[in-house]
Order: structure tokens, then sequence, then C-alpha cells
């Protein structure tokens, strides 16, 4: 190991030589045992940008249900309160249930998934129960 204090006369580390190392032992602690960067795409299916070509539908997707749970979120006491007349505590009980299952249900699409359906169906056929709950919701 090269000691960076004694690279120039007045003490302080020389940039150039600290830099080069520090790169070099990255890329050394980065590789995995092929020798490729970890983390970095080669493979048939990475497009000219490194992400596989699905990203698209994943990032999109994920917009879409995030949309959906705030939307959701804001306006469901409002909704329970004035439309429905319910009581106020009520309406905070049921608001909170509802933030608990957004939490929970996830547990129990992936032990769905991992145990009967398999990852692309379990995803496909909640997401078709999702739009349809959701568009329920709109038209109500």
């Amino acid at each position: 190991m090269k000691n960076y204090h004694d690279a120039r006369d007045d003490g302080e580390p020389d940039t150039e030589s600290l830099l080069s190392s520090k790169s070099a032992s990255s890329d050394k602690e980065r590789k995995g045992s092929s020798g490729a960067l970890v983390g970095t795409e080669s493979g048939p299916d990475a497009g000219a940008s490194g992400f596989p070509p699905s990203i698209k539908y994943i990032v999109g997707n994920e917009f879409c249900e995030r949309f959906c749970y705030y939307g959701m979120r804001a306006v469901l006491i409002l909704y329970m309160t004035c439309p429905m007349a319910l009581s106020e505590s009520t309406a905070i009980m049921i608001n909170h249930g509802f933030i608990a299952m957004c939490y929970l249900t996830p547990l129990m699409g992936g032990a769905l998934s991992d145990g009967y359906l398999g990852k692309y169906n379990t995803i496909f056929y909640l997401s078709i129960v999702y739009a349809c709950g959701s568009t329920g919701l709109a038209y109500r």
C-alpha cells in the first residue's frame, strides 16, 4: 500500500494518485467471479441504457399504484364523513384499517405467488383486481 503523505513535499496527499488508486481499488472490490463489474447489465436483454426492456412497465405500474394509493388516502375520510355520513371517529378507524391492509396484503400476495400462481400470474391477476376496484371507485 502506498503512503500518500510521502507523495508530496508539503505532507499533503497527491490528488491524482489518490483518485487513481481509489478507482482501481473500487473496481477490484466490485468485480464478480467472472471479472465483470457487478451491477452492470451486459446481457442480451439489456437495452442501450443498461436497463432491461421491461423496466418501463415496472415503473409505469408503480406510478399508477402510488397515484391511486395516495389519491384514495387523501379523500377517503372526506368521502366517508360527507356522502356516507359516518362519524369522524369511525372514518378515521376505517382509514387506519385501509392503510394497514395496504401494507399487509403484499405479504399475502407473496405467499400466493410463491405457493400457487407464480409471480407473473399473480401480478397479472391482482393488477386486474386492483384496476377493477379503482374503476369501481371512480364511477361510484
